[in-house]
């Protein structure tokens, strides 16, 4: 009756959790599947976006190489001096609008701000004609601006309204106006100036079959918009993107910033929704014909599952036993049980968590390397200590070129865990990445060394809010890493004694090989320094490189 009773049981638990398993694979598929959409979102955005702005910047510079190309014409200069008519200066004027038909005007204005030279298209016609009407330009701002230039040197405007006659013109025209000095035997003549029309250029740029593309000035307003009737209105970018994917890539025009925003565009969005649905259906119906098969075949399998658990646990509790035994063994490998201490911890978490994981069947394989790859990596830290042991006094020439936050990354990835366990803050200070010529894993286990110690030391001390900052910094071609503690410092008689072989202040833990291997690799295998002082709160050991 208690064997029915509990293949009843068992047989409703499957049930349930096959109901919660379809739940959590349909959860898990959509946080995945949205987390692979959003990769894959930004890395063609990227692509993108690079391509168009290469465009951009290609079509900047165009414009501004045929400026400096005219600035240095012969011609064009002898007409800067003689500021006479020049047929061949009309001839090149004409001839530079009519091959750019995106050139509003082209105009020369004197040193005193004079305009000498105008052409310009008709608003009407669009035909160029060189106009008598000149203007008074010397108190304009890009005049202003360009008189502080030197030679060969570009002015560019930002993306701006054109402006007639001090009103905006009307329908919206979006113009950049390209302008440089003119030298002559380095006396100043005037200035060179060309104003772009960027409309059909800008609009080229944003199509897209993909994306929803809208340009923002720095002064937040849409220069282009996907939409055409809200160019020129106040941007939200919060509201235009919404809940949508997106991305912005900056633009720079001369000194000015115009960001370049990418919308996942609807036609987009629904098709992802469609064949997440669709994989979400797939992924159901197998799930629930996997389920019942699985409870049809495991369900008798199981019924004597209840006495053989009890006798595995019973088994277990005798292994145990004689494993808590066998670990009084470690005693025997003291000299090296400091630098083992913490990785053997990170291996047991990680078999517990494996077992973890296969008693709640949640096993997979991606979950099994991770925890395999991590488990080696520990290992090989661990053999390679044993080595660094062994061959500690042979000359290793096996020096490679790494950053020092990597190493230092490799040994908080061993003690990373328990540091926190401890609640001890631990920070890293670098303002840049710094690379060193030397043997990695040497170098690393002389930082494991010294964060383990100042890790013991707060521990020992009962430090409340214990800290450890290791500052990494390089100062007249000099590398200085330090190690720093609040465990209110070492006593100044055992600061001379501390890096002694077989000396320790941990009482009972410490076995003091560590710092005297770390000082030994630091200064006899890599000619450098390493010291300890004492700050206002406690310990600061110092390699110097």
């Amino acid at each position: 009756m208690n064997k029915l009773k509990f293949g009843i049981k068992l047989f409703l638990s499957y049930i349930i959790f096959t109901l919660i398993l379809i739940l959590s694979i349909a959860v898990v598929h959509l946080y995945f599947s949205k987390e692979q959409q959003t990769q894959q979102f930004l890395k063609e955005a990227k692509l993108q976006s690079g391509e168009k702005k290469e465009k951009f910047d290609a079509h900047i510079k165009m414009k501004k190489d045929a400026l400096l190309a005219v600035s240095q014409n012969e011609q064009f200069l002898d007409f800067t001096f003689k500021a006479k008519e020049n047929y061949f200066v009309d001839l090149l004027f004409l001839t530079l609008m009519e091959a750019n038909k995106d050139y509003m005007q082209m105009r020369y204005i004197d040193k005193n701000g004079l305009e000498l030279l105008r052409f310009e298209r008709d608003k009407e016609s669009q035909k160029i004609k060189k106009t008598p009407n000149l203007q008074d330009k010397a108190q304009r701002d890009y005049f202003q601006e360009v008189l502080k230039m030197g030679q060969n040197e570009v002015f560019i405007s930002n993306i701006n309204l054109n402006v007639e006659h001090e009103k905006v013109e009307i329908p919206h025209k979006s113009v950049i106006r390209f302008a440089t000095p003119i030298y002559r035997n380095e006396k100043f003549m005037g200035i060179l100036i060309i104003n772009v029309f960027m409309d059909a250029f800008l609009q080229n740029l944003i199509s897209s079959t993909l994306y929803d593309i809208s340009l923002v000035n720095e002064e937040g307003y849409f220069i282009k918009h996907h939409k055409q009737e809200l160019a020129w209105t106040k941007a939200n970018i919060k509201d235009e993107a919404r809940e949508k994917k997106h991305l912005l890539q900056p633009l720079f025009v001369g000194e000015h910033k115009v960001d370049m925003l990418l919308v996942e565009n609807e036609a987009t969005l629904q098709k992802t929704k469609s064949y997440n649905n669709k994989m979400i259906g797939v992924i159901l119906l197998f799930a629930v014909i996997m389920a019942l098969l699985f409870t049809v075949i495991f369900t008798k399998a199981l019924k004597n599952i209840f006495d053989l658990v009890a006798l595995q646990a019973q088994r277990l509790d005798t292994l145990l036993q004689s494993q808590s035994k066998l670990a009084e063994l470690g005693e025997m490998v003291a000299n090296i049980a400091h630098q083992w201490r913490q990785p053997l911890t990170r291996v047991s978490l990680i078999l517990q968590n494996l077992k973890a994981f296969k008693a709640k069947e949640k096993m997979s394989d991606e979950v099994f390397n991770d925890s395999m790859q991590n488990a080696l990596s520990q290992i090989e830290f661990m053999s390679n200590t044993v080595d660094n042991f062994r061959d500690f006094y042979k000359n290793d020439t096996n020096k490679v070129e790494f950053f020092i936050e990597d190493a230092l990354q490799s040994v908080l990835n061993i003690i990373g865990e328990p540091i926190r366990h401890s609640n001890i803050k631990l920070s890293i200070n670098s303002s840049q990445k710094t690379t060193l010529l030397a043997n990695k894993n040497e170098f690393s286990q002389v930082l494991l060394n010294l964060i383990v110690n100042a890790k013991d030391a707060i521990k020992e001390r009962a430090v409340q809010e214990g800290k450890i900052d290791i500052n990494i910094r390089e100062e007249n071609g000099t590398i200085i890493i330090e190690v720093c503690d609040n465990a209110l410092g070492i006593e100044d008689e055992l600061k001379e004694k501390i890096f002694d072989p077989y000396f320790s202040t941990k009482r009972d833990k410490g076995t003091g090989i560590g710092l005297y291997l770390a000082k030994t690799i630091i200064e006899d295998k890599m000619g450098g320094k390493l010291s300890v002082d004492n700050s206002q709160e406690g310990a600061v050991f110092t390699i110097k490189l």
